[in-house]
């Protein structure tokens, strides 16, 4: 997962910045891969590599990890008598479904025709397979594959196919010639047996995005965040960095309302 700097400043609220950006590598640039196996890098910056223009590559369980950490730190049990509710539940939000009910919300869905699929690049000979600073690209046309480097000197990669072609990916043989035609220096990273070994055991998952012409109830006790409000296509990297910002924005408006939940949901809007 890709953190930006609007996401590390939100985590910075509740300290867990420093926590993250250890547990995560830098990423200093893009480093696209062309069908020859031949590479450039495109920095973050406008000036070249610089570590101030970055974003962070961390593993989701170890994010996750440590936000349930810190909500967990008091030690102590906390029940709730719910006044207000805040759908933070995904794209699929039962929270959302419930205030369309009651609500004259205009409300978009709609399906991408590109599937996406995660392949693991392993580390090679206790390092990284690839340069460990960047965010590296395969780009083609109508399909990509993008790869993120761990800590444990391996890589996550996500490849993102139109449905038909997946489809068209039934045998090993159909498996082995299309990352050799598209994705050599992929295939040699990641190795035949074991991209075709994915193939044939996972699913394809499906992209989907998400609008909503508001965020809250008109009466200010129920409220949308994150891929429960705005989900988006991955390509941009920013749909787990605009939740964070969402609970940032948030924060700010119940300061300048004195904490004031419902004033504070209504001008969230």
């Amino acid at each position: 997962m890709a953190l930006s700097r609007r996401g590390l400043d939100s985590l910075a609220y509740i300290n867990c910045e420093e926590i993250i950006a250890r547990s995560g590598v830098p990423l200093y640039a893009r480093m696209m891969h062309d069908e020859n196996g031949r590479t450039c890098v495109l920095p973050y910056g406008p000036y070249g590599m610089d570590s101030n223009h970055m974003i962070l590559s961390v593993q989701r369980d170890t994010l996750s990890k440590c936000l349930l950490d810190e909500c967990s730190s008091s030690g102590k049990q906390v029940n709730f008598n719910v006044d207000f509710i805040i759908g933070f539940d995904g794209s699929y939000s039962s929270v959302r479904t419930a205030l369309m009910k009651t609500e004259r919300i205009n409300f978009t869905q709609e399906y991408l025709e590109l599937y996406y699929m995660e392949i693991d690049i392993p580390p090679r000979d206790g390092q990284f397979a690839m340069p460990e600073n960047y965010l590296h690209i395969w780009p083609r046309h109508k399909f990509v594959i993008i790869a993120s480097p761990n800590q444990d000197k391996s890589f996550n990669a996500t490849l993102i196919l139109p449905m038909s072609i997946f489809n068209s990916l039934s045998k090993s043989e159909e498996i082995s010639q299309f990352f050799q035609q598209y994705f050599p220096d992929f295939l040699s990273f990641v190795g035949s047996d074991d991209i075709i070994k994915t193939f044939l055991s996972s699913k394809p998952h499906s992209l989907i995005t998400i609008k909503c012409s508001t965020y809250v109830s008109s009466t200010g006790d129920m409220l949308l965040m994150g891929d429960a409000a705005h989900s988006m296509a991955p390509f941009y990297a920013q749909g787990m960095n605009a939740a964070f910002e969402d609970c940032l924005v948030l924060f700010e408006t119940l300061k300048q309302t004195n904490f004031d939940i419902q004033k504070a949901f209504i001008a969230y809007k």
